[in-house]
């Protein structure tokens, strides 16, 4: 069963382009449309494949982000914390809204 939509919001893009700059991966004069690509990714990995773990799908993300990164000054190792930081909060949420 996926938990209603509004409750994986909390995890959401809104979620991260106001805690950001809190979360470990930020690094000082980088902005929130740098990290944007990769925290999509996490995010849309996690929808599509909740039960995937995460390793299963960074194979697949590291072929997307390229086509997703757009300006965004992380390369893909730096974008790789960032991917797994909002995978996880999408993947702490859903087991909370189970249990």
């Amino acid at each position: 069963m996926n938990p209603p939509v509004h409750s994986r919001n909390r995890g959401g893009l809104a979620y991260w382009a106001l805690h950001y700059q809190e979360a470990s991966f930020h690094r000082p004069g980088l902005r929130f449309s740098d990290y944007a690509p990769a925290l999509y990714l996490g995010i849309s990995g996690f929808v599509a494949l909740p039960d995937s773990p995460f390793e299963f799908l960074l194979p697949k993300l590291s072929l997307r982000y390229p086509s997703v990164r757009g300006v965004s000054a992380l390369p893909w190792k730096s974008a790789i914390p960032v991917i797994w930081s909002a995978w996880e909060r999408m993947s702490r949420i859903e087991r909370q809204i189970r249990h």
